[in-house]
């Protein structure tokens, strides 16, 4: 009988199939149950076989990398699709910009594994399973950050808005908000940099109604746009290996 992720997974992948994976990301069950579950003990278990076994069936420590980044993709969009949900529930402060801050380092480590994943697949065996990059390698081989920048240099970076935005979250100054009850608004994905000046928005807040500025958009919608577009990536290039 095929394994499936709802009656086979651990919980984690059980659960969260039923809440986004079967509608937004059902390749990934596909890959799980045609290259990962042979490696695992099921159905006595779900850990990984022994060393002995795995190589006897034909598997490589490359294998075993893979199949952690493929999990491991999956555990960041858990998160983050938590706290888009936290958002999306609640009457906003300018204290949730923490919230969004949080949900977008999931939004863009699930990117960064993705392409680590994706990249192996496309050149398998050349880059280190064991090393962060190429100067951790005992080989010298490249390593995870190698094959991270080689998917994205080879397909246009993907995505790069989304993690040019993370980024000036966690290392740029505070992004200026506006108070629109229920909600808070910050500038959207590209337009954060339009605003470093944070008089531009601080005159709007006595002189405009905040809900007409279309450069700036609620911290939930914000979220769920690099959401959305993440995991349709996700999916799309999931298609392409299954």
């Amino acid at each position: 009988m095929t394994a499936t992720l709802l009656n086979d997974g651990d919980n984690f992948e059980k659960h969260y199939w039923t809440q986004f994976m079967s509608t937004d990301f059902p390749s990934y069950e596909s890959y799980w149950t045609k290259h990962i579950v042979p490696m695992t003990n099921r159905p006595t278990n779900i850990h990984f076989k022994n060393s002995k076994k795995l190589t006897a069936a034909g598997f490589t420590a490359e294998d075993i990398c893979k199949a952690q980044l493929h999990y491991t993709t999956f555990r960041h969009l858990v998160r983050a699709f938590e706290i888009r949900n936290a958002l999306s529930g609640k009457t906003q402060s300018v204290l949730d910009t923490d919230l969004l801050s949080e949900g977008l380092f999931h939004i863009v480590a699930a990117q960064d594994v993705a392409f680590e994943f994706l990249q192996r697949i496309a050149e398998p065996n050349q880059f280190d399973p064991w090393a962060s990059n190429k100067k951790t390698s005992t080989t010298n081989s490249p390593g995870s950050k190698q094959a991270q920048d080689k998917w994205k240099n080879n397909n246009g970076h993907p995505l790069k808005d989304i993690r040019d935005y993370r980024n000036h979250l966690a290392h740029g100054r505070m992004s200026p908000s506006i108070q629109s009850p229920p909600k808070v608004l910050i500038p959207k994905i590209s337009f954060e940099n339009a605003y470093l000046d944070w008089r531009l928005v601080t005159d709007w807040n006595s002189t405009t109604n905040a809900s007409d500025q279309a450069d700036f958009d609620s911290l939930d919608n914000i979220l769920t746009d690099a959401w959305k577009r993440t995991i349709q990536y996700l999916e799309t290039e999931w298609k392409k290996i299954i």
